[in-house]
């Protein structure tokens, strides 16, 4: 009887842990904003940008968030992903340099947009 109640104790205090809600994604995506903005390396882009995933992963387990809240910031890591890869293009790009960065300046300004619209979900 004991263990059990430890054990569904554990259990509910796992779930809270998993648990994210609308401010944690928001934080992980303001983040990538920040360095974006501020200058950052392609490992740490690319970590800030696991991190995020991680986070909308777990909100997207929860019920009570918002459909739209979900769509608008799943779109923004989907920008800030093709920033990414943009850039990683750009890095073997040659010639083409200038264009691949052009394009990940794009997706960051697209990803700024969808964050934007995710902060106006929660309203």
């Amino acid at each position: 009887m004991k263990k059990s109640i430890i054990i569904f104790f554990c259990l509910i205090l796992f779930a809270v842990i998993c648990q994210a809600d609308e401010r944690d994604v928001l934080k992980s995506l303001e983040c990538i904003k920040g360095n974006v903005e501020s200058g950052l390396t392609l490992r740490k882009y690319s970590d800030l940008l696991a991190d995020a995933k991680v986070e909308i992963n777990m909100a997207k387990r929860d019920k009570s968030i918002s459909a739209g809240f979900i769509t608008a910031v799943e779109l923004c890591l989907g920008s800030y992903d093709a920033g990414y890869s943009w850039w990683r293009m750009s890095k073997s790009a040659g010639k083409k340099r200038k264009a691949f960065d052009v394009y990940k300046q794009e997706s960051w300004v697209k990803a700024a947009k969808h964050l934007d619209d995710a902060y106006n979900k929660l309203k």
